[in-house]
């Protein structure tokens, strides 16, 4: 039997290791004729920090943080989409293990996309990375994508 996949998310930190995952994602997303959501999470004591140490501090500083995230994401992974793809970056703000499960279910994701980086031993063992913690809390599909070495 063959799994279909009607929606893919795809979590990103704007690192190498999740550059090389949008590949497999924007790959399943073509062949299942999927709608490809791109998330990424801020964690929100980073966001908390940041807002008072902003000197300009007129307008919306979330909204104006929102739009420089979805033009990093169109900027950097839009040209890479084919454009019979339907996909939409999504942002968000809290624990990414949490905000990624809860996304998830909120949008009947069938198959999460994620990059591993390599792994770095002490730090794996006391700290827990995203990847693992979405794997324990997700139902769905998930296919973890590790960082290609460094060249």
């Amino acid at each position: 039997m063959s799994e279909t996949f009607s929606t893919i998310l795809f979590c990103t930190d704007f690192s190498d290791g999740a550059a090389n995952a949008l590949k497999f994602a924007v790959r399943a997303a073509l062949r299942n004729n999927a709608r490809l959501f791109i998330l990424h999470v801020t964690p929100e004591a980073d966001a908390q920090f940041w807002k008072g140490y902003i000197a300009d501090d007129s307008g919306d500083l979330a909204e104006k943080n929102e739009h420089a995230l979805v033009t990093k994401m169109r900027t950097e992974y839009g040209p890479s989409i084919p454009p019979e793809v339907n996909w939409e970056p999504r942002l968000d703000a809290g624990s990414p293990p949490d905000r990624i499960a809860a996304f998830v279910r909120e949008n009947a994701i069938s198959l999460v996309v994620m990059g591993r980086p390599r792994p770095r031993f002490l730090r794996s063992v006391l700290f827990p990375s995203v990847v693992e913690k979405v794997t324990r809390t997700v139902e769905c599909p998930i296919l973890i994508i590790p960082e290609t070495s460094r060249r």
